[in-house]
């Protein structure tokens, strides 16, 4: 194994810079919640003269058009986006996002604005349902416009201070968690607002075909969760290579280590790009192509599972049990579609939900052992420094 010139650092210090800095990092947690604190408080500011601004001296319904369930949803995804960026710009030199400035320019730009497209439509769908269920539970209600203006400024608060710390704390594991919520949120509204309420009889690329409200939040969810995809395939990667998961014994190289997360990265990477070309060719458009990269998809899909146990040996034994399961799983289903037991919808829901759990579950496991490398490097450290001579 060759050895780290002072100029560079070793596999287990590339595990230490993914770990967030503790108390004496360049930005304290309590700078931090001071930061979002401020950033609610502007959220809160300009929500609230643009809820006076547009609401006017008139009272406001909860939902539907020209409401407050509307205007929030609109505002707070806005503003989301814009203090997501702030955040990550913010964090950008802190210890934790070592790894990103080595990202070529263009490559951050995608991965920064995926996330915050990301977290912009949570906001909208999170309040466009919320202010739903309101005109449920307060049927005939209106808001004074006062209220309705404060009400919005509060949701914008909300939203900035909670998107702020997801900007400066964003790791692998919540990267994906956010893809998942936004995954189940986008389909949810999706299948929710279809024009057509027959669509399941069809397949579930029916719901990307209508040019209504539906349509447009079925294709763009699947473009920004690609995006987000490829955005968790870096963050893996900074944890890869890092070494302790991919190595085989103790004559493994570093390079050896550094391919088998590249592998790793560009499976995923390939994932991302089907998964996004699904929303960007709609199958009634582009059928060939619509399905030629919903294959892909699952193929690459297929071949990282079986291949995963000499790619990264370190993970534990069970989760490549799953993995194999969940191929036999989605197998069966496709029997049963041919038999005519299933229609299409059935087993492309069932083989999206166990291949995005199982790749949320490898991000989660690769995410907890670069922390636990990085905490052990910690202790190697401490032990060494206390057992030197000392002059």
């Amino acid at each position: 194994m060759s050895h780290p010139t002072p100029a560079q650092s070793t596999p287990a210090e590339s595990v230490a810079s993914v770990a967030p800095p503790g108390p004496t990092g360049a930005t304290t947690a309590a700078n931090v919640e001071s930061r979002a604190l401020l950033f609610a408080i502007g959220g809160f500011v300009a929500a609230a003269v643009i809820g006076l601004i547009l609401f006017g001296g008139r009272d406001v319904p909860l939902a539907g058009a020209d409401s407050l369930g509307n205007v929030t949803a609109v505002v707070s995804a806005v503003i989301a986006l814009v203090v997501f960026i702030a955040g990550y710009v913010l964090s950008y030199a802190e210890p934790s996002r070592a790894w990103l400035r080595d990202v070529r320019l263009g490559r951050q730009f995608l991965d920064i604005g995926g996330l915050a497209f990301a977290h912009a439509v949570l906001c909208f769908l999170a309040f466009g349902v919320l202010f739903k269920l309101l005109e449920g539970a307060f049927i005939g209600a209106v808001v004074f416009p006062f209220a309705a203006a404060a009400m919005l400024g509060a949701a914008c608060a909300a939203s900035s201070y909670f998107v702020y710390l997801s900007a400066v704390h964003m790791t692998t594991s919540r990267v994906a968690a956010t893809m998942a919520i936004f995954l189940v949120l986008g389909l949810l509204t999706s299948m929710l607002t279809a024009g057509d309420p027959n669509w399941w009889k069809m397949n579930i690329s029916a719901l990307g075909m209508s040019d209504d409200l539906s349509g447009y939040v079925f294709n763009f969810t699947l473009v920004i969760a690609g995006i987000v995809i490829t955005t968790m395939a870096n963050y893996m990667t900074a944890e890869l290579e890092s070494g302790p998961l991919t190595r085989t014994d103790e004559t493994t190289t570093d390079a050896v280590s550094r391919g088998r997360a590249r592998y790793v990265k560009w499976s995923l990477v390939l994932i991302g790009v089907f998964l996004a070309c699904v929303g960007i060719f709609p199958v009634d458009d582009f059928f060939a192509i619509h399905n030629t990269v919903a294959i892909g998809m699952a193929v690459v899909f297929a071949v990282l599972v079986f291949r995963l146990p000499w790619v990264v040996p370190g993970l534990p034994r069970a989760f490549f049990v799953v993995g194999y399961i969940f191929i036999a799983v989605i197998a069966v289903t496709a029997v049963f579609f041919a038999t005519g037991y299933y229609n299409l919808t059935a087993v492309e829901i069932i083989a999206f939900a166990l291949i995005f759990t199982w790749l949320i579950v490898l991000i989660r496991m690769v995410s907890a052992a670069a922390t636990d490398a990085a905490a052990s490097l910690g202790e190697a450290r401490t032990k060494s420094a206390a057992e030197a001579p000392r002059g």
